[in-house]
């Protein structure tokens, strides 16, 4: 069974799991676009802890990130900004 859809981040929104609130996938690819563009470039373990995400998750949408911003790209685990 896959991991849930809906994940919990350090900003306030709760996760899937149990009766919490819900925080849309979009809002963690956007956490995750600031946090790179704030910093130029991140480990994506660092980036996990920063947004407070499960870093199975992070990685997963940092790869649609770095697919859809031509600025940005992932290599050996670290999403570098142009």
């Amino acid at each position: 069974m896959p991991p849930p859809a809906v994940v919990e981040s350090a900003c306030g929104f709760g996760r899937l799991r149990g009766k919490e609130k819900e925080k849309p996938l979009d809002h963690l690819r956007l956490e995750i676009v600031l946090e790179i563009k704030k910093l130029g470039r991140l480990l994506l373990f660092d980036l996990a802890d920063i947004v407070g995400v499960d870093l199975y998750h992070v990685e997963k949408q940092a790869q649609v990130v770095v697919g859809n911003d031509s600025s940005l790209m992932l290599i050996n685990g670290e999403i570098i900004s142009d």
